[in-house]
């Protein structure tokens, strides 16, 4: 958050401040620049990426996966696995 907040308040990454995380605040900063940022506004971004990029496994696995219960238990396994640390904090 700290290096994404810098780069949206005008500084560069790699020449003003450190980027423990990669570049990816230089890639997200123009859009985050244009709605503003939040924290709010910042873990809905990443759960629409995490949604895109589950569907698209998804998509893949079921049109590989022709038989319906299995393509059913490989979507709620990938679900599981994805959301497990969440589901083992709460005590399910």
């Amino acid at each position: 958050m700290y290096a994404l907040s810098q780069v949206v308040a005008g500084k560069t990454l790699m020449v003003d401040l450190p980027s423990q995380y990669g570049l990816f605040p230089e890639i997200v900063g123009p859009l985050f620049k244009l709605i503003g940022l939040s924290v709010f506004k910042l873990s809905v971004f990443f759960a629409i990426l995490q949604l895109a990029s589950m569907s698209a496994l998804f998509y893949v696995l079921s049109s590989l996966i022709k038989t319906k219960v299995i393509r059913l238990v490989v979507g709620l396994a990938l679900v599981m696995v994805t959301f497990e640390t969440t589901l083992f904090v709460a005590g399910i």
